[in-house]
C-alpha cells in the first residue's frame, strides 16, 4: 500500500480557537463552500505549486478547512487497498474530495 505525502497544505480558515472551533476568516469567500474551495484549490495547484499532480480538499467535523497538494502521480496511490480517487470524497467532512488533474492531448 502507498500513500501520498502531500508536497504543501494550506489552511482555507482561520485556525482553531482556545474553544475548539475553527472555520470563518475564509481565504476563498464569504461562507464555507465546497465547490468554491474546490475551485480555489484547484487554481492554486496550477499556478503556485510546482508539479502539482492534484489535490485534496477537507472539511473537518470541526469548521476547519485547507487543501493539500501533491506532486506524486496520483493513481498508484492507495488507502487501506483502495485507489485514491474511490475514498476522495469518504476522507473528511462533507464535500472533502481528492483531486487529479489530467491533462489532454490534442493531436
Amino acid at each position: 500500500v502507498k500513500f501520498l505525502k502531500p508536497a504543501s497544505r494550506l489552511g482555507l480558515s482561520k485556525a482553531c480557537g482556545a474553544d475548539g472551533r475553527c472555520g470563518g476568516e475564509l481565504i476563498y469567500g464569504e461562507k464555507s463552500d465546497a465547490e468554491d474551495a474546490t475551485v480555489f484549490c484547484k487554481e492554486r495547484c496550477l499556478t503556485q505549486v510546482s508539479g502539482c499532480t492534484g489535490f485534496a480538499y477537507r472539511r473537518f467535523e470541526n469548521g476547519y478547512e485547507m487543501c493539500a497538494f501533491y506532486a506524486d502521480p496520483m493513481r498508484k496511490a492507495t488507502r487501506l487497498g483502495t485507489p485514491s480517487w474511490e475514498w476522495g470524497r469518504s476522507s473528511g467532512g462533507a464535500g472533502s474530495r481528492v483531486c487529479e488533474l489530467r491533462v489532454e492531448l490534442t493531436v
